[in-house]
């Protein structure tokens, strides 16, 4: 059984001057220790089915990032590459997730900032605690 907990935040807006529009989404998954997670990228191209303009890039200590897909291929010389996979739907799949996997992944369709998927991924671990009762003497 899966848990997973998922919080999405949206945050528009239309800049006076520009006359643009921005949508990034802010995403918070929690998975246990050697499931197997996947990572949405909300802003996605729809009709793009090979995700050719999407890169992720996987921070697990800011400012260094990683990138871990780029223009929809994985980047085999990366740690994770032979546990990632990218779905038709640009989502990032990690296969038995460790602790190293936790942190922060960026979604980004081609160059703009503006439709970035920010994905918040923690790692649950679990210890089973036996009290230690004194005797008395």
């Amino acid at each position: 059984f899966l848990q997973m907990w998922r919080t999405i935040f949206f945050i528009c807006y239309l800049p006076d001057f520009f006359f643009t529009s921005s949508i990034q989404a802010y995403i918070t998954l929690n998975y246990r220790l050697g499931d197997d997670a996947i990572l949405p990228c909300d802003n996605a191209p729809p009709l793009d089915s090979t995700c050719s303009i999407v890169s992720w890039f996987h921070s697990r200590e800011l400012p260094w990032t990683t990138e871990v897909v780029h223009n929809g291929n994985i980047i085999e010389k990366t740690a994770q590459a032979a546990r990632l996979s990218l779905y038709s739907n640009c989502f990032l799949g990690i296969k038995s997730i460790t602790l190293k996997d936790s942190g922060v992944y960026y979604c980004r369709p081609g160059d703009n900032n503006a439709l970035l998927t920010t994905v918040y991924l923690n790692i649950l671990t679990m210890a089973h605690i036996t009290p230690v009762i004194p005797k008395d003497h």
